[in-house]
């Protein structure tokens, strides 16, 4: 099957960004493919475009979940969440000092290490990921899946947290971006090559009554504090050309000191490459840490009652509930083995692989991993 339009745009537009060094969060599987392009598919795909756009070959990311529940969240190296199913991710940047900073990017003058991700306490099914700027700040992101109200809907509770951190600056903005460009590629495709499920984002809303946004899914990001700025790209006038979506964007929009459209709803018929960006102001100069909690809906949130199962409780109480859980599961129930200190990790890393195989779970069966792997 030869690369679709929408194929053929996602290609171009990413392989220009990252030829002409644009600011941009592009994800690590997309700057891998760029460095070395790593060969042969398999004969899946009859076009390196369609290749790409499946993300063919590159399959390296965490995850989190809820025991029993039927989907999970990916989490990319860099921070970057997707709920699976839906055609969005979510990732964090920085804006201080006039320049865009963003974890998926080395930049000269950073401390090193940059960017870390880990499992917190080693093994529990939290992803921690720290960002270093060349700045005076450090970001952290906590994700973790929990459940929430009477009707145990699952839910992906982000927690950034800005910190001062050495010298430097350290006032700015915290930003996330709605994209997308996920962690596991711009469209989903079968073992064979088949398209399983149309996947990119051709509508966003954001809703500032609600603080949520919505997309051609459903459900998008809801922001337990309202952001100062938000803007919302897509391309409405079906304009047939790749250096459209490298103009009209919110990182554009910012990297020329344009500020963000303040466009709420905009929609992408054509490529379905939709993309929407949040600011929140920071200043931490006194040592006080800035934090923005934030949800991603999993599963069917519907009517308002859904939504306000996430404000139901502060979010501290569902990390807690969310720890004492795994911790109770984990350390409180099966094998239990004590290892001499040379072979100590390992059993972290069996914990490890047990959340993960409790997260995948499904009614009695055990999928080898989300997105295609439930499709087969």
């Amino acid at each position: 099957m030869p690369a679709q339009p929408y194929e053929t745009t996602f290609y171009e537009v990413m392989w220009r960004t990252w030829a002409r060094r644009l600011p941009y969060p592009m994800p690590w599987w997309l700057q891998s493919y760029f460095r070395d392009w790593p060969g042969d598919d398999g004969g899946m795909f009859d076009a390196k475009e369609t290749a790409l756009a499946s993300n063919a070959l590159y399959r390296y990311w965490n995850m989190v979940g809820v025991k029993d529940a039927h989907q999970e969240s990916l989490v990319g190296q860099a921070g970057e969440i997707e709920p699976v199913y839906e055609r969005y991710a979510l990732t964090f940047f920085v804006v201080a000092d006039g320049v865009l900073h963003f974890p998926q990017n080395a930049e000269p003058g950073a401390a090193a290490p940059t960017l870390d991700q880990h499992r917190q306490d080693g093994y529990l099914p939290v992803v921690v990921t720290t960002y270093r700027p060349p700045l005076g700040v450090e970001v952290e992101q906590r994700t973790l899946s929990t459940i929430v109200g009477a009707q145990k809907h699952a839910a992906v509770l982000n927690r950034i947290v800005v910190r001062p951190a050495g010298p430097g600056v350290r006032t700015g903005r915290l930003g996330v971006a709605v994209l997308p460009v996920k962690p596991s590629g711009f469209v989903r495709s079968g073992k064979t090559g088949e398209r399983l499920s149309a996947s990119q984002l051709s509508f966003v809303r954001y809703l500032p009554a609600d603080g949520r946004v919505e997309t051609n899914t459903g459900g998008g990001p809801v922001f337990a504090t309202p952001p100062a700025a938000y803007g919302v790209y897509g391309n409405e006038a079906r304009v047939d050309d790749p250096e459209h979506y490298l103009a009209v964007g919110p990182f554009a929009d910012l990297a020329a000191a344009r500020g963000l459209n303040g466009v709420a709803q905009a929609g992408d018929p054509l490529a379905g490459m939709c993309s929407a960006a949040f600011l929140w102001p920071f200043d931490v100069t006194g040592g006080e840490p800035f934090t923005l909690d934030l949800w991603l809906p999993v599963d069917e949130f519907r009517d308002a009652g859904d939504f306000a199962d996430l404000a139901a409780q502060p979010a501290d109480a569902f990390e807690a509930a969310n720890l004492g859980f795994w911790q109770g599961k984990l350390d409180g129930s099966g094998l239990h083995a004590t290892l001499p200190p040379v072979v100590r990790h390992l059993w972290a890393q069996y914990r490890s692989c047990r959340a993960d195989l409790l997260i995948l779970a499904d009614d009695g069966e055990i999928h080898p991993g989300p997105t295609i792997y439930h499709s087969f």
